[in-house]
C-alpha cells in the first residue's frame, strides 16, 4: 500500500477533495494519511484522521495569515517525517498549500497537485503558480489550464481528468428541503485591494427574495466582512456545511452572489446563475452560467441576471469521475517512484 498524505485547511478544499479523500481511504492499493489543520479543524470530517495541526493565529490581516503559514511549516515537518508519505497530495491555490508544498519539496516527497494552471485573480495566480512549480504530477481540469502547466514546467507529468469537486456533486441528494426562491452569497475578502464591501451590503439590503449566506474563509478581512454581515436582518447564515449540503444550496438558489470559485464550476456543472462580484475571481475561465461585475454595478446587473432564463448544465469543467481517473494514474505513478 502506497502511503498519501493529504493536508485539509479550510471548507472549501474539503468539499473539492472529499472524492478522492474517500477513493483513497476505500482503495486496497493506499493508505490515506489525512492530515487536518487550521480553519478545517471544526469541519464534520469523516474519515479517519492521522493528526490535527493548529496553527491559525488570530487575526483580521495579512500578518496573520504569514504567520499562520510558518506554524503549518512548522508542524508539518514533524508530521511529514513520522508518517514518511509516498505521495503528498495538494489541492488549489489557497496560501496555506504553498507551505505544505515548500515542506514537502525540501523533504524530497513528491507532489500531485489539482487545479494548477488556472486564471483567477489577486495572488491567487501567485501562490497558484508556485505550487504548480513545485509539484511533479498535475491533475488540472481544463485543457486551457493543460497548456498554462506546460508552458510553466514543461512536464510530462500532466492530466486533464475535470474537477474532483463534481465527484461530489453527481452523488449528493439535491433535493431542496429548506427554502424557496433565494440567494446564495458567499463573498470572500480580497487580500489584494481593498474592495468596496460597505456598498455590496448596502445592496443586498435592497433584494426582496430570502438570502442564505455561506460565512467566508478565514482570509485577512473574514473578521470584518462576518461583522457587517451579522448587522443584516432576515438572513439565513451557514458557519459551516458539508459539502452535500453546500451543493444543495448552491443547486437550489434562484442566483449565486459573490467570489467564489464554486460558483462558476460547480455552478457551470448545475446550471446556476453566477454574479461574480469584484477582482478576485476576474480571469477564471467560466461558461454561460457566469457574469462578471463590479461592486458599484453590482445591483444594476443582479436585477438584469435575475430576470434571465436559466442556464444550461455544463460538463466543462469535468463529468463527475475525475477522482476514479486519478486513482488510476496514481497507481502507476507510485509504482514507478517505488521503482526508482
Amino acid at each position: 500500500m502506497k502511503k498519501v498524505a493529504i493536508v485539509i485547511t479550510n471548507r472549501a478544499s474539503y468539499g473539492r477533495l472529499k472524492s478522492v479523500i474517500k477513493g483513497l481511504h476505500e482503495s486496497p492499493n493506499f493508505e490515506l494519511q489525512l492530515i487536518i489543520a487550521g480553519g478545517a479543524l471544526n469541519l464534520d470530517i469523516e474519515f479517519p484522521i492521522v493528526d490535527r495541526l493548529y496553527c491559525l493565529v488570530d487575526g483580521d490581516s495579512t500578518d496573520s495569515m504569514v504567520l499562520s503559514s510558518s506554524l503549518l511549516s512548522t508542524q508539518l515537518t514533524s508530521v511529514f517525517r513520522r508518517l514518511n508519505p509516498d505521495l503528498v497530495f495538494i489541492h488549489g491555490d489557497r496560501f496555506e498549500m504553498l507551505d505544505v508544498a515548500k515542506t514537502a519539496s525540501y523533504m524530497n516527497i513528491p507532489i500531485a497537485h489539482t487545479e494548477g494552471g488556472e486564471d483567477s485573480g489577486t495572488i491567487d495566480n501567485k501562490v497558484r503558480n508556485a505550487i504548480t512549480s513545485l509539484a511533479d504530477y498535475h491533475f488540472v481540469v481544463t485543457e486551457k489550464a493543460f497548456n498554462r502547466v506546460k508552458e510553466i514546467t514543461n512536464s510530462n507529468n500532466i492530466y486533464c481528468v475535470g474537477s474532483t469537486s463534481l465527484d461530489t456533486v453527481v452523488k449528493s441528494d439535491l433535493s431542496n428541503n429548506r427554502i424557496n426562491k433565494y440567494i446564495l452569497i458567499l463573498i470572500n475578502p480580497n487580500t489584494t485591494v481593498k474592495e468596496d464591501f460597505e456598498k455590496f451590503v448596502a445592496d443586498i439590503k435592497k433584494m426582496s427574495l430570502p438570502i442564505v449566506w455561506v460565512n467566508p474563509n478565514f482570509d485577512s478581512g473574514a473578521k470584518e466582512i462576518l461583522k457587517k454581515i451579522h448587522q443584516i436582518n432576515g438572513v439565513v447564515f451557514i458557519k459551516n456545511t458539508t459539502p452535500e449540503e453546500y451543493y444543495r444550496l448552491l443547486a437550489n438558489c434562484e442566483i449565486a452572489v459573490g467570489n467564489s470559485s464554486s460558483f462558476i464550476k460547480e455552478g457551470s456543472f448545475l446550471g446556476v446563475k453566477a454574479l461574480i462580484v469584484g477582482d478576485r475571481q476576474h480571469n477564471r475561465e467560466h461558461d454561460d452560467n457566469v457574469k462578471f461585475t463590479t461592486y458599484e454595478n453590482m445591483y444594476c446587473d443582479f436585477i438584469d441576471y435575475l430576470c434571465l432564463k436559466k442556464p444550461r448544465p455544463s460538463n466543462m469543467f469535468g463529468d463527475g469521475t475525475s477522482s476514479r481517473k486519478i486513482l488510476d494514474i496514481l497507481s502507476e505513478v507510485l509504482i514507478w517512484i517505488y521503482l526508482e
